[in-house]
């Protein structure tokens, strides 16, 4: 789990992202949904950059460097690089052979990937706490380097219910 004002865009990683990379595209009725558990979609805990370029096009598929933390440099793989409503940035689990992703990342205002109950990017913490029944608790912890750590408390609401039936 690793990485609203509590940051949006932070938060939506941190739900979107819990302990795996996040699957979208469930249902061919919604492309743009992202679930937590990483075992169903168009992407997948078993995608590699192949299946990237066969389901999106070699032209919506390109790499650069990504600076993972500690001066740790990475390849990353960025889907519609081009256009921010769309761009997402995969992270693999074998850099090599870019197969398997261990992480994604969505940035900005608003994007139109979006977790269960319509949370996405811009969603606010009053729409999350009516979502969810009730308010949460959202820390971020720090151990001096630059990795931080989130912890999500949903204090019993749904959406506690929500992604611990993803988890399982």
């Amino acid at each position: 789990m690793r990485g609203f004002l509590v940051s949006t865009a932070l938060l939506f990683t941190g739900l979107a992202f819990l302990a795996t990379i996040s699957a979208f595209g469930q249902t061919a009725n919604d492309p743009w949904l992202i679930l937590a558990s990483g075992e169903k979609g168009s992407i997948n805990l078993h995608t590699t950059r192949k299946d990237l370029i066969r389901a999106y096009g070699a032209s919506n598929v390109t790499d650069q460097d990504a600076d993972v933390g500690e001066g740790e440099m990475q390849p990353l793989t960025v889907l519609f690089a081009g256009d921010p409503q769309r761009r997402i940035e995969l992270l693999w689990k074998d850099p090599g052979k870019k197969t398997e992703p261990a992480f994604a990342t969505i940035r900005g205002r608003a994007s139109r990937w979006h977790a269960v109950h319509g949370i996405s990017l811009g969603t606010t913490l009053p729409e999350l706490e009516r979502i969810n029944g009730r308010p949460f608790r959202f820390a971020l912890t720090n151990d001096g380097t630059d990795m931080a750590e989130e912890h999500i408390s949903w204090q019993g609401g749904l959406l506690e219910k929500t992604f611990k039936e993803m988890a399982a």
